[in-house]
């Protein structure tokens, strides 16, 4: 009945901090997928996100998600109501990888 489901939507500062002690600890601590049980696909949306493009696709699928999205946008401004101006470099990023 489920195809994929979303289990991350957040902040880029929030995906990068450890929850346990609310220090950003360079592992993505705050990523981690709470349903490692799960066979279906799992989506990792990162939001207010202008300045690591590359880490959060990297991250999100060193942390188990099979689908990933990033953007600069931020709450105020309808998160998910546009494209970030990266777009175009996020899509071919992800062709790019090996």
């Amino acid at each position: 009945m489920v195809d994929v489901t979303c289990s991350f939507e957040q902040t880029l500062a929030a995906a990068q901090t450890n929850p346990a002690t609310g220090a950003v600890d360079g592992q993505w601590t705050g990523l981690e997928r709470a349903n490692t049980w799960t066979t279906h696909g799992q989506l990792a949306l990162i939001h207010t996100n202008s300045t690591d493009l590359v880490g959060a696709i990297e991250q999100s699928i060193a942390k188990g998600y099979t689908h990933f999205y990033t953007t600069d946008r931020l709450l105020q401004d309808n998160i998910w109501g546009g494209l970030p101006p990266y777009f175009a470099s996020e899509v071919q990023y992800v062709a790019d990888r090996p």
